[in-house]
């Protein structure tokens, strides 16, 4: 009888075992399957593998093998590249120096080196070969060396030489070979004492015919040449990792180097070029010779005011016109341990031979308050007739200016009374300008004033008659009031105050009067003034009956109040006689009739 689960399980042994042995049989057979072109490519059928990673290289004739430097403490991440294979990697570290990496780094088999750089890791150059195997073909290898540099710091400095200032260079002598060294830098090579230091350079400022480059043989930078100018350079001199610039700091730094004089002192320039009046005049005084450690002092100088010799030995100024002429100047240069140098210069001042105007006015004519003034024309000799002027100094009157062509005018404002000086300059092409002071007065106006303080009292009944007194103007003065008059009593325009109080009031007046002059009444003003007039009571007897005549003009009308001013306008002194004749024809009659009076009693 057939065990069926007997059978069962014995063809469950035996699929898996022939299924293993005819991939076997296949993986045989494939592996013994050559390149078509010949080549058996280590029997897998792919290329090989390569290890693609490009180191940097100092441009020398071998391959280059640094890897990025790491620092202390820093976290450290680099991965290398390789292509061939199947394209399935497993990295790994060779023997070469003991496969040593910096503590804290380690290589993964996708390729990475990584980790953080202990603290404590050693500042050298670490050499290793790593090595690369297709996963699937483990014959398929390639294998590369490299190093890694490890580095307290990312700053790169300048270590030697020490100290900012450098030794002093001497002018036309060659300049000692001075060489500069980085702090720290990246290798090239094969082992730690193989190789080359790996330096570049920037470099600015140096003196004129020296130069600054690096040295093939170990990379440091060289400092060579033969000066050509004296004085002090500060020089920037920057150091770089040749391989790995943009992982460090490159700190420039700065040194200072002197090129001094070397023999005998000597002072230039030899002679002095002339100066020109109004022209700026410089001459640099040179001491050459010595050390540079030289002092530079005048022994003897009639130079004119307006030039000067600063401290830096610089002869610098513009002579003014009229110091033309000639000037003397003696120098001494003197340095120790070195013979004195003496110069004795001869030092010229030309002429300015262009045309000068000279300004001939000096005074002005008086001027007077409120009045018109000019125009008056200043005058300036050798102009051409095109000179521009203007004030710039003083001042004029307040109400005049000075016209750009010269002319002074205006009218002086009221109050402005007083002597005047200002200062006018004048200007003019191919000419040289000049300045001058100007001096004039300004006059008080002749303003009018009225001079009366008080009128003389009147009475009733009786005539009165005052002259009002002014002053100032043209002569020709207009008197008028608007004030109230006592009946019979006028106000002249020649300021005759007359009439017969006959029919007056007695009282106190107060009469304001205006005086006005007839020609210029803006230029001469007007005048008031308030006076009062006392008329008294009459005292005359009782029973009486004064029979005064009013006064009359030249027609026989009656002169009262205004009218009586108004019709004399234009003859005052007429009317003054005619007055008096009336009045004394009045008392006349009035005598008459009191003897006739008497005579009837």
């Amino acid at each position: 009888m057939f065990d069926h689960s007997s059978h069962s399980h014995a063809l469950w042994i035996r699929f898996p075992l022939m299924f293993a042995i005819v991939m076997f049989a296949s993986a045989l057979s494939a592996s013994n399957i050559g390149d078509p072109n010949g080549n058996d490519n280590n029997g897998s059928g792919n290329p090989p593998v390569e290890i693609t990673t490009v180191f940097p290289n100092d441009g020398s004739n071998y391959e280059g093998t640094t890897a990025p430097p790491g620092f202390l403490g820093r976290e450290y991440s680099f991965r290398f590249e390789a292509t061939g294979g199947s394209g399935n990697y497993a990295w790994s570290l060779g023997t070469l120096g003991g496969a040593l990496l910096p503590a804290g780094l380690t290589l993964s088999r996708d390729g990475y080196v990584r980790g953080i750089v202990s603290p404590d890791a050693e500042l050298v150059k670490y050499i290793n070969m790593v090595i690369v195997t297709d996963a699937l073909d483990g014959a398929n290898t390639d294998q590369k060396q490299f190093d890694i540099s490890v580095f307290a710091t990312d700053v790169i400095a300048i270590a030697e030489p020490a100290g900012a200032v450098l030794p002093a260079g001497t002018i036309a002598a060659d300049y000692d070979l001075l060489e500069f060294e980085g702090s720290q830098a990246t290798y090239q090579g094969t082992g730690p004492s193989v190789g080359y230091v790996g330096w570049n350079w920037a470099w600015t400022n140096l003196p004129p015919g020296m130069t600054f480059e690096r040295r093939d043989s170990d990379r440091h930078g060289i400092l060579s040449g033969t000066p050509t100018e004296v004085g002090v350079w500060q020089i920037e001199i920057t150091a770089f990792d040749r391989f790995w610039p943009d992982l460090f700091d490159s700190q420039p730094q700065t040194f200072e180097l002197e090129v001094e004089w070397q023999g005998e002192l000597s002072i230039e320039p030899a002679g002095l070029p002339n100066a020109l009046e109004r022209e700026y005049y410089e001459v640099q005084f040179e001491v050459r010779g010595g050390t540079g450690n030289h002092a530079l002092t005048v022994q003897y100088s009639d130079l004119p005011s307006s030039l000067e010799i600063s401290p830096d030995g610089t002869l610098f100024g513009t002579p003014l016109l009229d110091q033309a002429g000639t000037y003397h100047l003696d120098l001494l240069a003197e340095e120790p341990n070195h013979a004195s140098a003496w110069v004795s210069y001869e030092f010229v001042i030309d002429p300015d031979l262009t045309p000068r105007l000279r300004v001939t006015t000096t005074a002005l004519d008086d001027a007077v308050e409120a009045a018109s003034y000019g125009p008056v024309q200043l005058v300036a000799e050798n102009s051409a007739g095109n000179a521009r002027w203007d004030v710039s100094g003083g001042r004029l009157p307040p109400g005049l200016v000075l016209m750009g062509d010269g002319r002074v005018l205006g009218t002086p404002y009221p109050d402005t009374e007083g002597a005047y000086t200002f200062i006018v300059s004048v200007e003019e092409a191919d000419r040289i300008g000049t300045t001058a002071s100007i001096s004039m007065r300004v006059n008080a106006t002749n303003r009018l004033a009225i001079l009366t303080a008080s009128l003389p009292n009147a009475r009733e009944g009786a005539s009165y008659h005052v002259q009002l007194s002014g002053s100032g103007g043209s002569g020709i003065l207009i008197w008028s009031t608007s004030s109230a008059l006592p009946d019979g009593l006028t106000l002249y325009a020649s300021g005759l105050l007359a009439g017969d109080l006959r029919n007056a009031t007695a009282g106190a007046y107060s009469i304001t009067f205006e005086l006005n002059d007839e020609v210029d009444a803006e230029l001469y003003g007007s005048a008031s003034r308030t006076l009062t007039l006392v008329v008294q009571a009459s005292q005359t007897e009782e029973g009486d009956t004064p029979a005064a005549t009013p006064p009359q003009d030249i027609n026989g009308a009656l002169l009262t109040g205004a009218a009586a001013g108004c019709s004399f306008a234009g003859h005052d002194a007429l009317g003054a006689w005619w007055l008096m004749a009336t009045a004394f024809f009045a008392l006349l009659v009035r005598t008459s009739l009191f003897k006739r009076n008497s005579s009837s009693s």
